[in-house]
């Protein structure tokens, strides 16, 4: 299991979420129409969690970003190589999207198999993308973006 016991059973413990018969009390009151309060708690826990992210540029393509949540505030950075006018100092913005998806992923698969109890040593996750970067070399025809993701 990836995550240790002790640490699952508090987390089903908190959330009641993978409680198969309050899925389907739940599922019996969608006749009516439900509106879950935003401070509603459930066991100690509020399952509707708010981010506000504030990103502003440090100086040249460097940005420092700001994660605030109701308990805590993260920061990090990202930058763009010297080619595209940064410095080199950070993820460029679209390596720390595409390694957002990545992290995300492979947590919801450590929580899934820990929560189904399956017997799995590691998980590792990966994530390919392709960027396209001719609108930087004047290409205005060319969108910035990312062409394509593989999982």
């Amino acid at each position: 299991m990836l995550l240790d016991e002790k640490r699952v059973k508090r987390l089903l413990e908190r959330t009641k979420c993978m409680n198969p018969e309050r899925k389907q009390e739940e599922s019996k009151k969608q006749s009516t129409i439900r509106k879950e309060k935003d401070n509603e708690e459930i066991n100690g826990f509020n399952p509707i969690g708010r981010v506000h992210v504030v990103a502003e540029q440090e100086e040249n393509a460097a940005v420092r970003v700001k994660a605030i949540t109701a308990k805590q505030t993260y920061q990090f950075r990202t930058d763009e190589p010297h080619v595209n006018g940064g410095d080199e100092t950070a993820p460029t913005p679209v390596h720390t999207l595409v390694g957002a998806l990545s992290a995300c992923l492979e947590t919801n698969w450590i929580y899934y198999t820990s929560f189904a109890k399956l017997d799995v040593e590691s998980i590792k996750v990966e994530v390919h993308a392709t960027i396209d970067r001719r609108f930087i070399l004047g290409r205005e025809e060319f969108p910035a973006r990312l062409k394509s993701i593989f999982v």
